[in-house]
């Protein structure tokens, strides 16, 4: 498991770096740690946000296309290939990151999702609506976030597709969301979807997002 977390980690880490020269410019991380960076990166979106809004989640039936499997949470790149890979420990570690990747890239079946609104903290106020363009899944029992165990500082789900990913290659990711959980999302009115989820974060503790984004909604003094 301290393997795989780390090799999380690092793709993480190189997102930047392959988004750079990725034929889609504009950076979309899907996953977020929690480093001293992340209030900045929390901000940012925060900032271009046209709603942001105190949630709950709820099923509410199939997509119209039908399931699609997805990755859930963020969008991980391949593993190396098991071709490249010598030695068997090696080999055998490489397969077992190629079992999971598979798995992990067919986890999600997102479906439309009620959205009942607990509190507006950005934007204008809005009634419950039913969302059916971003990708979200909505499950029973507590939330599996953290994402990745056993990581030097917790890493929890931000994005949700669709959106732009790092690569053309990639597919998209959905988003997990727990019936028992309290969640922060936002908003964009842009595009052709107004009033469309982008950004899903966990709201309950511990998860620093809730205050932040009441920090951030604060007038300025």
């Amino acid at each position: 498991m301290r393997i795989l977390a780390a090799a999380v980690v690092a793709i993480l880490a190189l997102q930047p770096l392959a988004q750079a020269s990725a034929c889609t410019p504009t950076l979309r991380s899907s996953a977020l740690p929690i480093d001293q960076a992340w209030p900045a990166q929390f901000g940012e979106w925060f900032a271009r946000a046209d709603g942001v809004y105190l949630v709950r989640v709820a099923a509410a039936g199939a997509l119209d296309d039908g399931p699609l499997p997805m990755a859930c949470d963020y969008d991980l790149p391949p593993p190396p290939p098991v071709e490249a890979v010598r030695g068997k420990a090696e080999r055998a570690e490489a397969m077992e990151l190629a079992r999971r990747y598979d798995a992990a890239r067919k986890a999600c079946s997102p479906g439309k999702a009620r959205i009942h609104v607990v509190e507006a903290l950005k934007g204008a106020a809005r009634e419950d609506w039913v969302e059916e363009v971003a990708f979200i899944q909505v499950v029973d029992g507590p939330p599996s976030e953290p994402i990745v165990q056993g990581a030097s500082e917790p890493i929890y789900a931000a994005g949700v597709g669709p959106l732009p990913v790092s690569s053309c290659m990639q597919g998209w990711f959905a988003r997990r969301m727990s019936l028992q959980s309290t969640y922060v999302v936002l908003t964009t009115d842009h595009g052709e979807h107004p009033g469309r989820i982008t950004h899903v974060f966990l709201a309950d503790d511990p998860a620093p997002f809730l205050a932040e984004a009441r920090r951030l909604a604060r007038p300025a003094p």
